[in-house]
């Protein structure tokens, strides 16, 4: 999928409803205290439920499918409830269809499309947002022009075009008001900064958005920690692995957290701890830990083990595409390279998510398939 800190930037909002007081944790400093992560899915999934009943009786309501929204996107940020992409399409659609002319139906249709890697269709219906926003009162227009910016900000950083995306961030950071608007923009900053290989700045951006939310979750501290751990992972694997527990310390249920961990676990040599990281998550709507697991079971010499772990994974992969390819193209041709041994699939996914998102990331997964092909046949 997408950079998961492209992914996760516009699932920020609704963290301010789960929030607890509490001081801000720098790296190497002591954990701090926070209210215990079920009771936060206990909070979030509450939320989703009274969501659930409020769009059945207003599914016509614009605030109440953005509320709505909010937290299944959020759901699926840390859980990788991937069904929660069904619902928020559903939702999204039949809103746009009912007020066809609300620019605020058309900016959240058009979130689930980019969250879903449609990025023309995104365009095209924020396009369609911007120039009905007129009809909107005077007092909303200034905040709806910033969040179809901030769109147009995650569609630019998904396909690579960074330098367009820093402009419109720092005329958005000259006109930003307000503390929670100041975090939110750091994390894109954060986002672009990785893009260009700034690492220490985009990691400084992570740690300022921290400091400038005074009433933070564990779901807010664990999804800054593990953007951390993507900032530096490849570069300073120690230092992303510590940064992924520390997710995990406040978030063990954390899927890609745990995925990510694992992998560094076995890079490291110590198997037992990856395979203890992914087991209990195997069986989710996400099929990468089986996949991983499969792919990790094999390599350690357990085939007869890993075999049904690599079933599980190609009917889940197979059943994602079939509904979402594009937001799932690139960890596809992953598992194709992996525990599903076929280099031509992993190349067809690659060559996908490259014409669909042309970043280096997605070249080099492409070069990888191109040449596992070569050498497989």
């Amino acid at each position: 999928m997408m950079s998961r800190l492209l992914c996760g930037i516009t699932s920020l909002t609704i963290i301010g409803l789960l929030m607890i007081p509490l001081t801000v944790r720098g790296e190497g400093q002591s954990f701090v205290r926070t209210t215990s992560s079920q009771i936060a899915i206990q909070n979030l999934d509450y939320l989703i439920r009274r969501g659930e009943l409020q769009v059945s009786a207003a599914p016509g309501d614009s605030a109440v499918v953005a509320a709505y929204l909010e937290v299944l996107l959020l759901r699926v940020r840390f859980l990788n409830t991937f069904s929660d992409f069904d619902r928020a399409l559903q939702v999204t659609q039949e809103l746009a269809r009912r007020s066809p002319n609300d620019p605020r139906a058309l900016l959240h249709l058009a979130r689930v499309m980019l969250t879903l890697h449609r990025f023309p269709a995104a365009l095209a219906l924020l396009g369609k947002a911007h120039a009905k926003a007129l009809a909107l009162p005077v007092d909303q227009q200034s905040r709806f022009q910033r969040e179809l910016d901030l769109q147009y900000v995650t569609i630019k950083l998904a396909r690579a075009e960074t330098d367009q995306a820093l402009s419109m961030l720092e005329k958005l950071r000259i006109s930003s008001d307000g503390v929670k608007g100041a975090a939110d923009l750091s994390v894109f900053f954060a986002a672009a900064y990785k893009s260009l290989g700034l690492l220490e700045a985009a990691d400084a951006e992570l740690l300022k958005s921290l400091e400038l939310w005074d009433r933070i979750t564990p779901l807010y501290i664990a999804w800054i920690s593990f953007q951390r751990g993507e900032v530096w992972v490849g570069v300073d694997d120690a230092r992303a692995r510590r940064l992924y527990e520390e997710a995990l310390h406040y978030l063990p249920e954390y899927v890609s957290a745990r995925i990510h961990l694992a992998e560094l676990k076995m890079q490291g040599g110590d198997s037992r701890a990856a395979l203890a990281l992914l087991t209990p998550i195997a069986k989710g709507q996400d099929p990468e830990p089986a996949g991983r697991l499969a792919e990790f079971l094999e390599a350690a010499g357990q085939g007869k083990v890993s075999a049904p772990y690599r079933e599980m994974a190609l009917h889940g992969w197979q059943a994602l595409l079939d509904r979402y390819p594009l937001a799932f193209a690139d960890h596809a041709a992953e598992f194709w390279l992996g525990a599903g041994k076929n280099p031509e699939l992993a190349l067809e996914w690659a060559a996908e998510n490259y014409k669909n998102r042309p970043t280096p990331s997605a070249k080099a997964l492409l070069l990888e398939a191109t040449l596992a092909t070569v050498n497989f046949k």
